[in-house]
């Protein structure tokens, strides 16, 4: 090849290379971004909020290709109807079926779409949108609102239901009806219905476990008002509800575990055959340290074998006065909730106090197993291991049967006592974070009791102090309760 045509072989062979190598790069064109759009209505027939109309079938048209999901709990219709709503959907269109035969004269309904209908490539749902019509030749505008409290705590019942009955049903209805109205609470407990007839309604909580708008009477959570409740013009909200289990299925109390302290010593049989094992509660490592509670007894633990036999004679507790040994009486009883566990305490621990319990051969029996004998030395706690807390009362509260409960944690329930003076101290109190809460007693029976619904039995009420109470060990703490209206 001639040398001038070398440059121009070479610009070639490089838009050869260029125009090959475009092609070899070529990517298909990208969809765009995410359609998040929600389907818009376009037309709806029968026009909405529409009067002196009952209608059977309701069209909504929409701009793209739309599905029905989850029709029977998206699609309400308020008031009910015994049966529900048929959504089918056609490309861009909706219909509505109603059981028109089931309308009421002169009555509004309001038809909430829920999420029910999204969109067809996307699954973006046409949201909040209420369908109003009136049998009539007006719009029914009144209001109902509430909160609802839980009985047994005094808090707030978040995941219950109101229903409205009319004012002519029987106690029993909720037992076999459903409702005509129903709507939910928000985070606080309050609820409001809007869009009333101007008549009375039965007004009803429910824990619905099973979404059968029916009390079952199992574990369901229920309320009720003694009286018919009115809607209003203006939004009150003055009805108070407090929710119940009518039986405690909510007890779940089992066995105890066994309480061994970190240092706890254990008899274990040499022959299995005769001796029965067990471990005492104390701590023995360093009787300079202070341990074991003023509060509860010491508890002996037979490996989850009930206790058949206890010999009182063969068990002994002395405490140190002084270097001498002073014999000091005590109880022995099974724990109440766990037969394999005895509780050994004296009337009273005394504070920063050496104690030795000796057990003789025999002492129990567990199954056919004699105990074997042992001894332990241990220390109570003192006082300043503890704190203190006054309790101070308005009158309100003196002039009614009411008890003061106090727990740790808010789980286990450490101190509880009539109120019957303006003040009560509780001495002795393991440091924590504490919950106080009030028992109204109407039948003085010494704790809490639930309602009954058919029988009009209110649950006693409850009210929790308004914050927690954090002691400290050597504290002395004041609450000044404050009353509730």
């Amino acid at each position: 090849m001639p040398a001038r045509f070398l440059p121009f072989f070479i610009l070639l062979c490089c838009l050869a290379g260029g125009m090959l190598g475009g092609c070899a790069n070529i990517l298909p064109p990208s969809g765009g971004p995410k359609d998040t759009t929600a389907p818009r209505l376009l037309a709806i027939k029968p026009a909405d909020s529409g009067l002196n109309v009952s209608p059977k079938k309701i069209t909504l048209r929409f701009d793209e290709y739309v599905v029905v999901a989850d029709a029977a709990t998206q699609i309400q219709i308020s008031p009910l109807l015994a049966q529900n709503i048929r959504a089918e959907a056609d490309l861009r269109t909706v219909t509505l079926t109603l059981p028109d035969t089931l309308l009421r004269p002169n009555t509004t309904y309001r038809i909430r779409l829920g999420t029910a209908i999204r969109d067809l490539h996307e699954d973006n749902p046409f949201r909040n949108y209420t369908y109003t019509f009136s049998t009539g030749s007006y719009f029914d505008s009144l209001t109902l609102a509430g909160r609802v409290w839980k009985a047994e705590a005094g808090e707030p019942d978040t995941a219950i239901r109101i229903l409205l009955y009319e004012a002519t049903a029987s106690d029993s209805a909720i037992l076999h009806q459903k409702p005509q109205y129903i709507t939910g609470v928000d985070v606080s407990g309050n609820f409001r219905f809007s869009g009333l007839p101007n008549r009375p309604f039965r007004v009803y909580a429910l824990g619905d476990k099973n979404d059968n708008l029916l009390f079952d009477k199992s574990d369901e959570r229920i309320a009720f008002l003694d009286s018919v409740a009115y809607p209003a013009i203006a939004d009150s909200g003055h009805l108070v509800l407090r929710s119940f289990v009518e039986k405690d299925t909510t007890d779940t109390t089992t066995k105890a575990a066994p309480v061994v302290a970190p240092n706890a010593e254990r008899r274990t049989p040499t022959n299995k055959t005769s001796e029965a094992a067990y471990s005492v509660g104390v701590d023995t490592a360093n009787i300079k340290r202070r341990t074991a509670s003023l509060l509860q007894p010491v508890e002996v633990s037979f490996s989850g074998m009930p206790v058949q036999k206890i010999e009182p004679g063969r068990i002994f507790l002395t405490r140190d006065s002084n270097g001498v040994a002073v014999e000091t009486p005590l109880t022995v009883a099974r724990k109440p909730t766990d037969s394999s566990v005895l509780q050994m305490a004296p009337f009273a621990w005394q504070p920063n106090a050496v104690y030795t319990l000796r057990l003789l051969k025999g002492f129990a029996t567990s199954g056919d197993h004699e105990a074997l004998p042992g001894k332990w030395i241990f220390r109570t706690k003192s006082d300043e291991d503890y704190a203190r807390l006054t309790v101070n009362f308005p009158e309100k509260y003196r002039n009614t049967p009411h008890i003061l409960q106090v727990f740790l944690n808010d789980k286990d329930t450490v101190w509880q006592k009539p109120v019957e003076t303006a003040s009560l101290l509780l001495p002795r109190l393991e440091p924590g974070v504490y919950t106080l809460r009030l028992i109204e007693d109407r039948n003085r029976n010494g704790h809490w009791d639930p309602g009954n619904l058919l029988q009009k039995i209110h649950p006693e009420r409850v009210f929790p102090l308004d914050r927690k109470v954090t002691l400290k060990a050597g504290w002395d703490n004041v609450v000044d309760w404050k009353s509730e209206e």
